[in-house]
Formats: structure tokens, sequence, C-alpha cells
């Protein structure tokens, strides 16, 4: 038979191992609590880290876009002076050609003036 004392025991025992077996369970739930909150949370900064490079990767398009505008501008601008040299150059060498045409015909006039006067 069991007396007062060896009963207290008991129970006490197994008030320990249902403790003991609720504080495990409960420390596994935790801990897979833990593990989906921090896997969670690392899903949420790869995402932020995601939208943030392709935020920067569409900034540097638009900037690549800007250069590629920019340096076309400027090819055109240097296509638009160089057309305008040559023209100025050709313009030149028209009026020097002509002025050259001049006195080559004077020249010749003055040949001829003095061509009749040795005659």
């Amino acid at each position: 038979m069991v007396d007062e004392s060896g009963y207290s025991q008991i129970v006490q025992q197994v008030r320990d191992k249902e403790f003991e077996k609720e504080l495990k369970r409960r420390e596994k739930d935790y801990k897979e609590r833990n593990e989906k909150d921090v896997q969670l949370a690392k899903m949420e900064q790869k995402n932020e880290y995601e939208k943030l490079i392709s935020s920067r990767e569409a900034e540097l398009v638009k900037k690549d876009k800007e250069i590629e505008q920019l340096k076309a501008q400027i090819s055109g601008s240097d296509k638009e002076k160089q057309l305008a040299v040559s023209e100025t150059v050709n313009q030149k060498e028209k009026e020097r050609e002509i002025a050259l045409g001049k006195k080559n015909d004077e020249l010749a006039d003055k040949d001829r003036i003095i061509a009749q006067l040795k005659a």
C-alpha cells in the first residue's frame, strides 16, 4: 500500500515529467517559430535588396540612355561643325580661285598691252 508521502512523491514525479514534456514541446515550438521568423526576415530582406538592385539597374539603364543621347548630340554637333567648316573652306577656295582668275586675267591683259607696246 502507498502511504500519503509516497503518493505525493508519485504525483510530484508525474507532474515533473508532464512539466518537462510541456517545457520541451514549448521549446520546440519556440525554436520552430523563431526559425520561421528568421527565414521570413531573410526573405523580406532579400526582396528589399532585389528591389533596390532592380531600381539601381533601372537608373543605370536610364543614365546609359542619357549618355548615348548626349553622345549622339555631340556627334551631330561635330558633324554640323565639320559641315560648316567644309562649306566655309569651299567658299573661300572658290573666292580664291575667282580672285586668282581675275589676277591672271589682269596679268594677261598687261602682257597683251606690253606685247602691243613692243610691237
